[in-house]
């Protein structure tokens, strides 16, 4: 087995976030780079993800790899309500949730910590879910 390609985990986590999160208020509101425009005028809530790492935790005779994604939510709503429902809805849908890359790794998502606080803004809430990728041989 060789190293998941990130940029394929990427992607196929970009379109399971998408589908989980299409009949929320984020809508399509999914980004692995904020665009400018959001930046500068910001439609909240939404959402952002990341790869943090990829480690290979594999031995002789077994190979595999370890990751995390994280996923910022940003709420302008009053209160944590918006950011934790939004956070808990990434959790259920995204939590033991397995696929298959192209090359044959198995993946599957687990939920590690999630927390919700208020931006130095004063106004923005903004939560954050941390999901650790495990991959091994399909």
């Amino acid at each position: 087995m060789t190293t998941p390609k990130q940029s394929n985990v990427l992607k196929v986590f970009y379109t399971l976030l998408k589908a989980v999160l299409l009949t929320t208020s984020v809508q399509d509101r999914v980004y692995n780079h904020v665009p400018q425009e959001v930046k500068n005028l910001p439609k909240k809530p939404y959402v952002r993800f990341g790869i943090t790492s990829m480690n290979d935790w594999g031995a002789k005779n077994e190979l595999g790899y370890e990751g995390e994604i994280q996923i910022d939510v940003w709420s302008d709503a009053r209160g944590d309500q918006e950011a934790l429902e939004l956070c808990d809805i990434i959790i259920a849908g995204c939590h033991n949730t397995p696929f298959t890359l192209t090359f044959g790794q198995a993946i599957l998502l687990q939920h590690t910590g999630s927390m919700v606080f208020t931006d130095p803004d004063g106004i923005t809430h903004h939560g954050v879910v941390r999901l650790r990728i495990i991959s091994t041989e399909s």
